[in-house]
């Protein structure tokens, strides 16, 4: 399965993103590097370094 992971640079999304590659599935990760880290993007995955953001005027 695709799986796309939210804050996937962060502790919990790439802890949660190396549980999803260990059970076979395709994992994107979408962070915007606010206070996550580059480097706690595992590998095997998709990184797109982005930012989700809806602003109301």
């Amino acid at each position: 399965m695709n799986v796309l992971v939210t804050g996937g640079a962060g502790y919990i999304g790439s802890v949660v993103a190396e549980g999803l590659i260990r059970d076979g599935h395709k994992v994107t990760l979408y962070d915007n590097l606010s206070k996550g880290h580059r480097e706690s993007v595992p590998p095997g995955t998709e990184f797109v370094p982005a930012e989700y953001l809806i602003r109301r005027h």
